[in-house]
């Protein structure tokens, strides 16, 4: 054992540095520990104790830190003591962790950093994780405290907050944190759930040398009183900053058909070789009428024509990321399942012919597909991006698929690839070793869009993974359970989450690409759902993308909403109240609201009464001007068109005019009341 001593500000640090995990313990003062083994940070006082997790994924597993990488360095700038580890991680990557604890008040500031080291792209996710014995939350709203029960049966996510209290459940006191991101409930079943810190963007793509960083101050207090004032200690030392990010480079607009399609996308992939049930004319006239674009396709060259008549363009689902072994399939008791048989030229990449192709685990196994795997087919491997077989497969499909007239092709997963070790031990062999599955694959989409470019360049490429460094060989991204992800109704990102993307993704549009969020809508209040998702998108110019779900939950308001003509757009969105957004288009307004009770907005005086379509109503005021009171967690259009009148509200001040419906439940429903408490 090394036992090294350091004073720094008055205060002895004792660094207990050894070889065996179970000892390899920095502490910092009475109150702050670092475990040296797995980055563990533990918080004391009195009888509390807490340990936050760092929870970094390699593969589909989370992996553990193991022991540093070198000894531990200390810093004393004067006002504070600063610790920092680094440890080596799977993929090329380094975690520096750094603990600061200063003499004035018992938390720490815990900074954690995921560095990519190689020499491509990644995207990135990690979270800090740990145990508590609570079951509610206290956050500031304006100039009050406001608490809220979690539940204790579901998942759940609060919006980013300057701090959270979080009192113990069995005793006094509880935890403060000063998230750089935001907080979370994860249910677990058996007695496994615990909390969470993340930053406010789930993913993050690194460039060569950027870092995902995850910050947050936490101290054990008293009360919220004590919460507060550590919030007002800590805030100036808290500029966390954001991790770093690639400048997007757009590359090529994309054609006008699909650059210029600023309303509705059309995600309908039905699995059935029914192709006179799901491709009749009723359907391309009911349900896919309003779509310009359509994505999914059986390779059916009458059904291409058909669509083709009615002026829309038709893209082809392709994936290159899993392959089908179908004798393992049969064999584990799975059945060739209608995604595969759907897909053109499937014979052509069946792993059961092509043993070389399957990626190779770091265990030295085939390496089953995830998604397979969740639904039992075991027959589905990732595929290895080294195999030049694997890239011919592909571009042959794609040009045969532009040889049949498809307008463009929809390329699924089409983001970072787990890792083959194939080559490793030596189960079949890798040209470029110092590659990447992940770089090779990013070589064939390369490819692919210059083959699908070939053939003209009114032909189209749309990627699904919203990542920047895939605009150049894309002419349109998509964002995947944006917004919703089906269940019931909880949003799948925080407001804030949905602001800052929003924001980067409208950039798009400036350059001739566009960015489809494809929103998979809950089956309760389907239709306030829905608006409220295409009023954000409407608002940040993005391509709202239906699974034409809404359609089979509600056919009267499906037709509604597909049906809006917004016209062009007068400017940019904004925020015209804290959590309202407003943006303007030539046939009327989309308001879209994340603010947590209704707004009331003034409308300037018009020639013609609006009509509002959603969650939104409508009042006169004496000047001849309107006002729109906006509900809570809500999405409207209010259209230009002429009606007879406008009633005035009816009942007590504030409430809804008479004849229109009461305001919908908001998308995201509260856990519980919510009980408001003064600051001092």
């Amino acid at each position: 054992m090394k036992l090294s001593r350091f004073l720094m500000a008055g205060l002895v640090v004792v660094c207990s540095w050894t070889a065996r995990a179970a000892e390899a313990v920095l502490e910092l003062n009475r109150n702050t520990k670092v475990h040296c083994a797995d980055g563990v940070v533990e918080l004391t006082r009195n009888r509390q104790s807490i340990k936050f997790q760092p929870n970094i994924k390699h593969n589909n597993e989370w992996v553990p830190l193991g022991m540093p990488r070198s000894e531990p360095q200390f810093q004393n700038p004067g006002s504070y003591n600063e610790l920092i580890l680094e440890y080596d991680v799977p993929a090329n990557r380094t975690f520096r962790l750094s603990v600061k604890t200063f003499p004035n008040f018992s938390g720490a500031l815990i900074d954690g950093r995921l560095v990519n080291d190689s020499e491509s792209n990644v995207v990135e996710y990690y979270f800090w994780s740990w145990h508590l014995d609570t079951t509610s939350y206290v956050v500031p709203e304006g100039d009050l405290l406001r608490r809220q029960q979690f539940d204790q049966t579901k998942d759940s996510t609060l919006d980013h907050a300057p701090f959270v209290y979080l009192p113990f459940d069995r005793s006094i006191g509880g935890l403060a944190m000063v998230p750089n991101g935001v907080i979370g409930y994860q249910y677990e079943p058996g007695g496994n759930s615990f909390l969470y810190e993340r930053a406010i963007e789930h993913d993050q793509e690194l460039p060569p040398g950027g870092y995902y960083q995850n910050a947050f101050g936490a101290a054990l207090v008293a009360d919220t009183e004590e919460a507060a004032a550590f919030y007002r200690q800590v805030s100036p030392y808290a500029s966390f900053g954001a991790a770093s990010s690639s400048v997007a480079d757009y590359g090529k607009p994309a054609p006008e058909w699909l650059a210029d399609c600023r309303t509705l996308a059309g995600y309908y992939r039905p699995w059935s070789v029914e192709d006179g049930k799901f491709w009749s004319d009723e359907v391309l006239d009911t349900r896919l009428k309003d779509f310009s674009v359509i994505i999914g396709s059986q390779p059916n060259a009458e059904i291409l024509e058909r669509v083709h008549q009615r002026g829309k363009k038709l893209l082809f689902y392709v994936i290159y990321t899993c392959f089908l072994d179908t004798k393992e399939q049969v064999a584990t008791g799975g059945r060739v399942y209608e995604e595969w048989t759907e897909s053109y030229l499937n014979e052509e990449r069946d792993l059961a012919d092509h043993p070389d192709w399957v990626c190779i685990d770091e265990k030295g196994e085939r390496f089953h597909d995830l998604w397979g795997t969740m639904h039992n087919h075991m027959g589905l491997f990732y595929t290895c991006l080294h195999q030049d077989g694997v890239q011919e497969a592909a571009l042959r499909q794609v040009a045969k698929l532009m040889e049949l007239g498809y307008d463009g092709i929809f390329i699924d997963l089409a983001g970072p690839t787990v890792e083959c070790y194939g080559d490793k031990f030596g189960i079949h062999k890798h040209a470029e070793p110092q590659k990447t599955n992940t770089d090779k694959y990013y070589e064939l989409l390369d490819k692919i869009y210059a083959l699908v470019k070939s053939y003209g360049d009114d032909r189209a490429v749309i990627l699904n993974g919203p990542i920047a460094s895939n605009w150049p060989r894309g002419d349109a991204l998509m964002w995947e359970a944006a917004v919703f992800a089906g269940g019931d109704g909880k949003l799948n990102q925080t407001p804030s989450e949905l602001v800052l993307l929003g924001k980067r993704y409208s950039e798009a549009r400036k350059h001739g690409k566009m960015l489809l969020p494809l929103v998979s809508l809950p089956e309760k209040n389907v239709l306030d759902n829905a608006m409220f998702s295409y009023a954000y998108a409407m608002v940040f110019d993005l391509c709202w993308t239906d699974y034409t779900a809404l359609w089979d939950l509600d056919r009267e308001g499906a037709e509604v909403l597909y049906a809006l003509q917004a016209g062009e757009p007068e400017g940019d969105g904004s925020e015209v109240h804290p959590g309202v957004w407003r943006r303007d288009f030539s046939n009327g307004t989309f308001f879209w609201s994340v603010a947590r009770q209704p707004v009331t907005l003034e409308l300037p005086v018009q020639e013609l009464t609006p009509e509002v379509v959603g969650n939104g109503h409508l009042a006169s005021m004496a000047d001849g001007g309107l006002k729109i009171t906006i509900p809570a967690m809500s999405g409207c259009f209010v259209q230009k068109k002429t009606l007879e009148s406008v009633p005035e509200p009816a009942g007590e001040a504030g409430g809804p005019p008479a004849g229109l419906p009461p305001p919908a439940a908001a998308p995201v429903a509260e856990d519980a009341a919510a009980e408001v408490i003064m600051i001092d």
